[in-house]
Parts: C-alpha cells; sequence; structure tokens
C-alpha cells in the first residue's frame, strides 16, 4: 500500500476515534424516585457532526438531587485523607476535610454539627539542615492531661438503610427503615444523636385488599305514611361499616325496614262498592225484556266522615226470553246535519237517522224508507281555483325561462303571470296540474314551490305530450310557477295548461 493513503487512513481512524461532543445541556428538573428525599437528574451532550462518526465518553450524565425541599437534616460525609505536610522538612502540620453531604440539609433540616477541617501535626523527614540559630528557649515542655475515662464524643448518625418491606400483602401499608447512631457513636460524656432511629413511609403493595362490607346502624324511623289510622313507617341503614372493597362481599340483607304505626284516631274511609250479585229473572216471558242485579257498598263501608259510595246501587240490562217478540222497526229523529263537506264553495252536508225507535225484532217490519238525507250547502267563498294556457302557435324559451300563461280560462286571487302566490287565508292542500306538448323541439319543464322543484316535465320529440297531478300542502307566502329547464325548449298552442285548486 502507498506510504501516502495509510498515513490518509490511519488519520481518518484517529478523527474517527476522538471527534469532539457539543456542550452539555442544562440540568433537567429533579426527579422523585424515593419518597421525597432522593431523586435524580441528568442533562445531556450531542457527537458533533462532521467526519468522526462514533465520539469517546457518554452523552448523557445522571446525578442524584434532593432539591425536592423535604425536611432533611445534614450528616457528615466520611473525612477525606489527610494532605501533604506543609513543611518539606522537620516538623509540620496536614490537613483533612469533610462534607456535609451524606445526607446534605434540604429545606428547613438542620445544617450538620462541627467542623469540616481536621488537623494534625506531621514530620516530614529528617530535622531541616543549615546554619540556623540554635534554639530559642527550652527543649522541654510540659502539659496536664487525663489518663483516664474516654474523652466525650458526640454521636452521630449514619446513613438511612433501604427502606423494608411493606406491611401490607395487598392495598395500603407502611414500609420502614433504620440508621444507627454510628458516625461515629458517642463516647463518654458526648451526646447522643438527635432524633430517630426509624422513619416510615405509605406504600401500595398491588390492588386494594378485599374487605366485606358490614351495616352500619339503621336510622331513626321516617315519619307513619298516614296522617291518621294505621299506616307504615321506614328506616334505612348504609352498607359503610366497612363499606366493601376490592373483591368483599357487599352486605347480606336488605337496607330497608318497614314497621306498622297508627297516627291518631281511625281515618275517615270512603264507601267502595262491593261485586256486583247475579241478574234476577228476565222480566218478560218472549222476547226482549230487562233484568237486574244489585251490589253492596261494602268494600269497604264508609267509615267516620268517609264519603258514601258514587253511584247507584241497581243496575239493568235487556234479556231474551226464548224466542224474540215480533215488533215492527220505527225510525228514530234524524240527526243534525253535519259540516259541509268542502272547504269552500257549493257543497253538500247530511243528516242520518237510525231505525231504533223501536228497532225491528224477531219478524217485525224493518223501518220504511232511508236513513241518510243531503242538502246543498255553501262553505263560505268559492274556493281559489285557475286554469291558465298558452295562446296557439310555437313558443320557444330559454333554459331557465318562466312561462307566463297569459290566457287565464278561470281566474282567482293570488295568479299573475304565470304565479300563483298564496295569499291570506288562501292556504291549504292544492291539486295542482302542469299539462304540455313539445313544439318543433323536444321540451324540458319544471314545476316549483318557491324555486324547489315539484314535477319534472319531458318530451322526447316534435308534439309529443306530458302531464302530471300533484297534490300538495300551501301555505300563506308560498309561490308555485311553471319553468323551462335543462335546455332550450319550444312549446306548442293551447295544449300547455297550468292550474290549480284547492280541495281542503
Amino acid at each position: 500500500m502507498h506510504k501516502h493513503t495509510l498515513i490518509y487512513l490511519m488519520f481518518l481512524i484517529v478523527q474517527t476515534v476522538i471527534g469532539p461532543f457539543g456542550p452539555w445541556t442544562s440540568w433537567t428538573a429533579c426527579q422523585k424516585i424515593k419518597n421525597c428525599e432522593e431523586g435524580v437528574r441528568k442533562r445531556q451532550r450531542q457527537c458533533v457532526w462532521g467526519l468522526p462518526i462514533t465520539c469517546l465518553g457518554t452523552d448523557v450524565q445522571k446525578e442524584f438531587c434532593n432539591d425536592l425541599l423535604c425536611r432533611v437534616n445534614g450528616n457528615w460525609g466520611p473525612w477525606s485523607p489527610y494532605g501533604p505536610c506543609s513543611v518539606t522538612c522537620g516538623i509540620g502540620v496536614k490537613t483533612r476535610t469533610r462534607l456535609c453531604n451524606d445526607p446534605a440539609p434540604v429545606g428547613d433540616g438542620a445544617p450538620c454539627d462541627g467542623v469540616d477541617t481536621s488537623y494534625a501535626n506531621c514530620i516530614n523527614g529528617e530535622a531541616c539542615a543549615g546554619d540556623g540559630a540554635p534554639c530559642d528557649g527550652v527543649d522541654t515542655s510540659s502539659a496536664s492531661c487525663i489518663n483516664g475515662e474516654a474523652c466525650a464524643v458526640n454521636g452521630n448518625w449514619g446513613p438511612w438503610n433501604l427502606n423494608g418491606h411493606c406491611s401490607v400483602t395487598c392495598g395500603e401499608g407502611v414500609e420502614t427503615r433504620t440508621r444507627l447512631c454510628n458516625d461515629p457513636a458517642p463516647v463518654g460524656d458526648g451526646a447522643p444523636c438527635d432524633g430517630v432511629d426509624t422513619s416510615s413511609a405509605s406504600c401500595i403493595n398491588g390492588e386494594a385488599c378485599a374487605v366485606n362490607g358490614n351495616w352500619g346502624p339503621w336510622n331513626l324511623n321516617g315519619h307513619c305514611s298516614v296522617t291518621c289510622g294505621e299506616g307504615v313507617e321506614t328506616r334505612t341503614r348504609l352498607c359503610n361499616d366497612p363499606a366493601p372493597v376490592g373483591d368483599g362481599a357487599p352486605c347480606d340483607g336488605v337496607d330497608t325496614s318497614s314497621a306498622s304505626c297508627i297516627n291518631g284516631e281511625a281515618c275517615a274511609v270512603n264507601g267502595n262498592w262491593g261485586p256486583w250479585g247475579l241478574y234476577g229473572p228476565c222480566s218478560v216471558t218472549c222476547g226482549e225484556g230487562v233484568e237486574t242485579r244489585t251490589r253492596l257498598c261494602n268494600d269497604p263501608a264508609p267509615v267516620g266522615d268517609g264519603a258514601p259510595c258514587d253511584g247507584v246501587d241497581t243496575s239493568s240490562a235487556s234479556c231474551i226470553n226464548g224466542e224474540a217478540c215480533a215488533v215492527n222497526g220505527n225510525w228514530g229523529p234524524w240527526s243534525l246535519y253535519g259540516p259541509c263537506l268542502v272547504p269552500c264553495g257549493k257543497g253538500v252536508q247530511e243528516r242520518t237517522r237510525i231505525c231504533n225507535d223501536p228497532a225491528p225484532v224477531g219478524d217485525g217490519e224493518p223501518c220504511d224508507g232511508v236513513d241518510t238525507s243531503s242538502q246543498n250547502c255553501i262553505n263560505g267563498e268559492a274556493c281559489p281555483a285557475f286554469t291558465a294556457t298558452l295562446p296557439g302557435g310555437a313558443h320557444p324559451y330559454q333554459n331557465g325561462g318562466l312561462i307566463g300563461y297569459p290566457i287565464k280560462l278561470l281566474d282567482t286571487r293570488g295568479y299573475s303571470n304565470g304565479i300563483l302566490t298564496v295569499l291570506p287565508g288562501m292556504g291549504g292542500v292544492y291539486s295542482i296540474s302542469v299539462t304540455m306538448m313539445s313544439g318543433y323541439v323536444t321540451g324540458h319543464t319544471t314545476l316549483r314551490k318557491n324555486g324547489a322543484i315539484l314535477v319534472w316535465l319531458f318530451t322526447n320529440k316534435e308534439y309529443d305530450m306530458a302531464s302530471q297531478t300533484i297534490n300538495i300542502q300551501l301555505v300563506e307566502g308560498d309561490r308555485i310557477w311553471v319553468q323551462v329547464n335543462n335546455q332550450a325548449s319550444s312549446l306548442f298552442d293551447v295544449y300547455n295548461t297550468f292550474s290549480a285548486v284547492r280541495i281542503r
């Protein structure tokens, strides 16, 4: 392989492996993962697009956080190792530090008690050499000391252990965690750790536990159902002591209990008829007579101020004893004439009579004559009606052209130039007819109500005819007309008519 090619490939490989990341995004908000004492937040960065394909390192960082403002007292983390001696030779001082982060105080929690820095003497090799002056002072120093009981050390809490198991196998329970006063433990007259060694939190283990329902106490009886005499009073109870939960059984029994009650004196009772007795014998020995039956006001009988039974205690019905006696029929009186049978104009009204005074019985003769009589009548003004036609000859029309029908054979109010307008008092059901004869070309016409198509007439050859009649309800203000539709048409002679008459 060529030397320059090899160098270029190595350059690409190096570039690919050590590609740069872009800047980190801001940290996300702290997300709770354990009650409110501990959370996690994260931030991200992206490998910068370009020649490299892969960047070294991670593109996501996570860290624990506890800025959810739960109340947590601070506790010291472990001491760091001592740093270097402060001198290069002879006796010096070395230092160590610790952080208040196990845990750090959160919310109104107390800060760590004590100092974050500790010092100790140190000797770095032999005594320093040089022309230094001899030591000033004595080479011996004495100090008081107590070699007896241990020095006092205040106790400090160690970290919380993990939460224990939920106290229940279903529903809501409690989980508990503990900590030891051992970081450090109190020594001598040192104060014990401040606070408790146990912390509890609620927990939910699966679905709610099954709880069987149990009845609560009965409430007080309600009011008597009547204002006088004997009635019923009712009391209720709820299945809430406890209420059933999950697969728990409902309460056993009823939620309502009733008992009889008496409210004051006996109530007034209205009388009510008992059942009818059997009919007695027929009043005649032949033909149609009368038979009678009776009943008693005893179901119940009236009490106190109660009303007596309403009606009669005797009922009669016709009866036939053997064969009917021969009775010739005779007409009853004529009824009044009925209404005029047309909504307007001239019509007929009828009256009737019945052969029942008496009706013919057995071999008796029927009534002689007719049971219906009629007479002429006039119901208000003449019914609205018109008939109009075209004059003789051929009449060409363009698409959409209104057909005026100028020759009026029968005129009425509201008709003008081919349009019928329903005026006040003219509303009703109309019978409307349209007849069309085509001229030298085919014809297409439509009957329209307020613009909407009701009827479409079509002829497909010269002198072809088409017609249609419809009944339609019209109200005041409706407008009816005929117009050419779809294409230019030719209509021929007086055979093209437009008519309407109110029929009811």
